[in-house]
């Protein structure tokens, strides 16, 4: 699954929470629409750390494999 098809997913759940806590009289409408954009936000920045590290493990293992094969040519 792809970022694009999990943030307007994950925005529906939070509209359907907010929308729950308004009937509840706990939320207003501002603060569900606040509360939304936070979500959102919130799964966009867990997204990019996540992608991040993986990238970073990625390119751990080339320059393993690099220096690795420098190594050998070497000697």
């Amino acid at each position: 699954m792809t970022i694009d098809l999990l943030i307007p997913l994950l925005r529906q759940f939070a509209q359907i929470i907010g929308g729950i806590l308004i009937a509840r009289g706990i939320f207003d409408d501002g603060t569900a629409e606040a509360f939304v954009g936070a979500v959102a936000n919130l799964a966009v920045l867990v997204w990019w750390l996540v992608d991040r590290y993986r990238i970073n493990e990625a390119n751990k293992a080339i320059a393993k494999v690099a220096s690795d094969k420098t190594d050998s040519a070497g000697a």
